[in-house]
């Protein structure tokens, strides 16, 4: 699986680590790619804020290298779903960027995707600048199983970044899946008080357009070009 770093220029390339270990998030394994820094985060807010969905499938790369590394064995039988935004936030985005990261992981490893399964049925404040509990509360509740879950499936909940795994957990719960059958897939396990939108640096330079360079690579960790 390609980790195609060349997408940045050196100098930006070099802020990003990889990390060496699941964690744990929501009582549940936390597979993610990057250890938090500032120039992911900047790249995190591209792919949010300012609609680069090239990053997508660039991200998607390294999700999938983490998700082979890391993850359940084997990892058939999995299923991606994404923790969804609410129906006004996501009309306002115009994308799930999680749907858009889980889409990217699927099409790498050949595992489905279900956007449908999970809802968000309740419009949240911005769980950054709040407390532990605070932001327990604001999940509440805040969503719903929208069908049966398919039967013998290992749900990986599928985020861009997790903080405090409240977010997550109340997504897991509304699932209703066994924990043991379930993991979260994300680009970076942050520490509970991380700002993302408050540490981000700016000034990464991207290499754009992206998307039709990226392929798999069968040595996973290697950057691979397309010719």
């Amino acid at each position: 699986m390609s980790v195609p770093l060349y997408i940045l220029c050196p100098a930006c390339a070099a802020g990003l680590r990889r990390v060496t270990a699941a964690g744990v998030a929501a009582d549940v394994p936390c597979i993610a790619s990057f250890e938090p820094e500032p120039s992911l985060f900047a790249l995190v807010h591209a792919l949010k804020y300012d609609g680069m969905h090239e990053l997508a499938p660039w991200f998607g790369a390294f999700l999938a290298a983490s998700l082979r590394r890391f993850g359940p064995k084997p990892v058939a039988g999995s299923l991606l779903v994404p923790v969804p935004l609410h129906p006004t936030r996501e009309a306002e985005r115009g994308f799930n960027q999680s749907a858009l990261l889980a889409a990217a992981v699927g099409r790498y490893l050949g595992l489905p995707v279900d956007t449908r399964l999970l809802l968000r049925v309740r419009a949240t404040r911005s769980q950054a600048r709040l407390d532990i509990a605070d932001r327990q509360t604001n999940v509440e509740n805040a969503f719903r199983r929208a069908g049966p879950l398919p039967a013998g499936a290992r749900i990986l909940l599928v985020d861009d970044v997790v903080t405090s795994g409240s977010t997550a957990g109340a997504a897991l719960a509304a699932l209703g899946c066994d924990p043991a059958r379930a993991a979260i897939l994300c680009l970076c396990h942050a520490g509970r008080d991380t700002d993302p939108r408050s540490t981000a640096a700016a000034g990464v330079c991207v290499r754009s357009p992206i998307a039709s360079s990226l392929r798999p690579s069968a040595s996973e960790g290697r950057c691979t070009s397309a010719s």
